[in-house]
């Protein structure tokens, strides 16, 4: 691909595997400086070695605002800007249809929604100010979309993601930054 990303700084959340992993190989490959977060020092020191480049890690659970605010100082200060956020932290895992509690339902959603929120609005400064060149991408699920069997739980977080992307687009476009949902499905 030529995604025309030398030298640009992405941050991937989520990072340490699987689809965040292969988000950052990607971005790597492209010439990005790429920052990978996580909660696990050692998966992410595994994930750096997989991904090359220009690479640093950065140990963070993004379900904590405080944590999320940290984290991209860090990066900040490590690369002197941020171009674009991946917002990948999720699960689909929970508990079966008609089996969810107030406990559940927040779990659920503080890891497949605040996760987000809390990068959105801990990036939002240091992000802004672009010619609407800098990007956002969270990564939602199908599931946001359609009834397709998967958790009660897992749906509505989904859902809410993609509302929240639609909600920002435009204030965010104000400031010079895009940001757009992506949706995988099952294979």
């Amino acid at each position: 691909m030529k995604l025309e990303l030398n030298d640009r700084v992405a941050l991937v959340t989520g990072a340490s595997r699987g689809i965040g992993l292969a988000i950052a190989a990607t971005l790597a490959a492209e010439g990005a400086k790429v920052a990978l977060a996580a909660r696990g020092a050692d998966a992410l020191d595994a994930a750096r070695a997989a991904v090359g480049g220009s690479a640093s890690v950065h140990v963070a659970d993004v379900t904590d605002p405080v944590a999320a605010k940290a984290l991209v100082a860090s990066v900040g200060k490590q690369w002197g800007r941020l171009d674009v956020l991946i917002c990948n932290v999720g699960s689909g895992a929970s508990v079966p249809p008609g089996q969810e509690t107030a406990a559940e339902w927040s779990r659920v959603i503080n890891l497949n929604l605040f996760a987000a929120t809390n990068m959105i609005e801990a990036a939002r400064p240091l992000m802004a100010g672009g010619n609407g060149d800098r990007a956002i991408v969270c990564i939602s699920s199908i599931a946001g979309m359609a009834a397709l069997g998967a958790p009660v739980t897992y749906y509505g977080a989904k859902a809410a993601l993609n509302a929240t992307v639609r909600g920002l687009a435009r204030p965010l476009a104000l400031e010079g930054i895009r940001i757009n949902a992506v949706a995988p499905g099952t294979s």
